[in-house]
C-alpha cells in the first residue's frame, strides 16, 4: 500500500517542473568570462526559417503550436516584454529589453524563468517585422536560448 503512494508522490514531483528536453548547450559562443568570441558563430538561419512562437533553452521548451502554452507580447514603460506560460505546469518565462525598432544587440535585457533571473551576456534581435520577432539570447557557460514571438 505504501509503494503506490510513494510512486504517486514521485510522479507528482516530476510533473510539477517545466517541460524538459535534451538540447545541447555547448555552442562555443561565450567564454567562462562571459565574453562572446567573435570567431565562433551560431547559425541562426534555421531559427529564422521557423515562424512558430516558442522559447527554447537547454532546460525548458515552450512551443505555442503544441498547445497548453500562452504567449504574450506587451510594451510596459518603454520595455518590450515577451511572456510564455505553460498551463499544465504553471512554468513562466519572461524576457524583457528596452524597446527597439530594428535588428541588432538588445540593451538592458533580462530573462526570468520561474521567477528567477537568468544571467545573460548578450541578446540579439535577428529579425523584427510585422510578422514577429526572432531573438537570440547568450549566457555564460555556452548557454544559448531562442525566443520567437510571431503573430504580434
Amino acid at each position: 500500500m505504501k509503494t503506490p503512494f510513494l510512486f504517486a508522490i514521485v510522479v507528482a514531483m516530476f510533473c510539477g517542473s517545466c517541460h524538459k528536453t535534451d538540447i545541447p548547450t555547448n555552442h562555443g559562443l561565450i567564454g567562462d568570462d562571459g565574453i562572446v568570441d567573435p570567431a565562433e558563430t551560431y547559425d541562426f538561419s534555421p531559427e529564422l526559417a521557423d515562424g512558430s512562437t516558442r522559447y527554447i533553452s537547454s532546460d525548458v521548451v515552450l512551443r505555442y503550436d503544441e498547445g497548453g502554452v500562452l504567449a504574450q507580447y506587451d510594451i510596459v514603460s518603454g520595455r518590450s516584454v515577451y511572456r510564455f506560460v505553460e498551463l499544465s505546469t504553471g512554468c513562466v518565462v519572461e524576457f524583457s529589453c528596452r524597446t527597439v525598432a530594428g535588428e541588432g544587440e538588445l540593451t538592458d535585457a533580462h530573462l526570468y524563468v520561474e521567477g528567477s533571473e537568468i544571467g545573460i551576456a548578450r541578446a540579439y534581435m535577428h529579425r523584427v517585422n510585422s510578422t514577429g520577432a526572432w531573438i537570440e539570447i547568450l549566457a555564460p557557460g555556452d548557454k544559448h536560448y531562442v525566443l520567437v514571438m510571431t503573430g504580434m
